[in-house]
């Protein structure tokens, strides 16, 4: 809503997810940039070529556990307050 983008870091084993982008990652980051209307989080992903990877919709179930199922990480990207000095 606020439209503060989060670097998030994921990873997951091959066969974790039910329907991953790619097979496996041990860790890898991507922008989650909103929430679709029916609750699916969509990200940005430069691992993967564009188009597929500018919009990508992940399955809540997957990216939750991707995201959360190992450390729940995210790098929170704002502008700065004032000065700084």
């Amino acid at each position: 809503r606020r439209g503060i983008p989060l670097v998030c870091s994921i990873s997951f084993r091959e066969g974790e997810l039910e329907s991953p982008p790619y097979s496996s990652t041990h860790g890898h980051l991507l922008v989650l940039i909103g929430i679709d209307p029916d609750g699916s989080p969509v990200t940005h992903d430069p691992n993967l070529p564009e188009p597929q990877g500018a919009f990508l919709r992940w399955k809540l179930e997957d990216f939750n556990k991707a995201w959360f199922g190992h450390g729940g990480v995210a790098y929170i990207l704002t502008k700065p307050r004032g000065r700084i000095s």
